[in-house]
């Protein structure tokens, strides 16, 4: 089972349709703030995923405790869940210059990683958020960067977290 939380984005149904034409998998929706770290416990998912959402992620409930309590459980941060990572590790998290609604960014990988498998080294991307992840503490890696220099994707260098 798959556990999706919920942001209070309606980007998270977009995710959800993608997974179940992806995966066999049961997808279990949550919102953020409606379930705990020992309800997720309990669920034993295979795999959580972290929708985007409007908001800070200092405010995005659950997802900083799931990323704090390291459990050996793969997740994948998205925009919110991206920067949820990023600030549960001590890396900063600020307001863009510029923000990022519906502009296309060529990413280029920094290396070959499990997150980018399937992927050439640089692709398009469309972008909508108006944060960014910078200084990040040496728990974690960047895993890809955009043709500026802003981190597109992250991740955790002993833990199966990405963003």
């Amino acid at each position: 089972m798959i556990l999706l939380i919920d942001n209070y984005d309606s980007f998270v149904f977009n995710v959800k349709s993608m997974l179940e034409q992806l995966s066999n998998d049961e997808i279990l929706v949550r919102r953020n703030d409606e379930i705990s770290l020992s309800e997720i416990k309990n669920l034993n998912p295979t795999h959580i995923i972290l929708s985007p959402g409007p908001k800070h992620p200092s405010q995005s409930g659950i997802c900083l405790e799931i990323f704090k309590a390291r459990l050996n459980i793969p997740v994948l941060g998205i925009c919110l869940g991206h920067q949820a990572l990023a600030l549960a590790f001590d890396s900063l998290v600020v307001k863009m210059q510029e923000p990022m609604h519906a502009k296309n960014s060529l990413i280029k990988q920094c290396r070959e990683n499990e997150l980018f498998s399937n992927l050439p080294l640089n692709f398009s991307v469309m972008r909508y958020h108006s944060l960014e992840v910078k200084q990040l503490s040496d728990e974690l890696e960047i895993l890809a960067l955009d043709e500026k220099g802003v981190i597109m994707a992250l991740g955790h260098k002993n833990l199966p977290y990405y963003g």
